[in-house]
């Protein structure tokens, strides 16, 4: 890996920990935190990163260990969340306020 980030010509990596999770074949064939091993090849591609002047991305679904893994191997852009989880999200948000608001006025839903 540090013999990539070094060819001219690569601006940056990005890291699909899914996609890459996959590959490895590990049980839930998903990121996973608690996945060990996983957890020690994406460290080591952040070694191998660091210090390359390169961009080093990660996509995925937010969360604050997600976020703060991410930082500590040294990523310097993320792209979060999904357009699913947006809408999704967007729905629960509306249906809770709508709730709320029922609940409020004292009216059944």
């Amino acid at each position: 890996m540090p013999e990539i980030a070094k060819l001219p010509g690569i601006s940056g990596f990005v890291v699909g920990p899914n996609d890459f999770c996959m590959s490895m074949n590990t049980p839930e064939r998903t990121y996973s935190v608690s996945i060990l091993e996983v957890q020690e090849q994406f460290d080591k591609i952040g070694a191998a990163l660091s210090g390359s002047s390169k961009l080093f991305g990660v996509s995925g679904v937010y969360s604050e260990r997600f976020v703060s893994d991410w930082v500590a191997r040294g990523g310097n852009y993320m792209a979060m969340n999904f357009d699913f989880h947006y809408i999704s999200n967007g729905a629960k948000n509306v249906i809770g306020s709508t709730r709320n608001m029922l609940d409020a006025m004292g009216r059944a839903y």
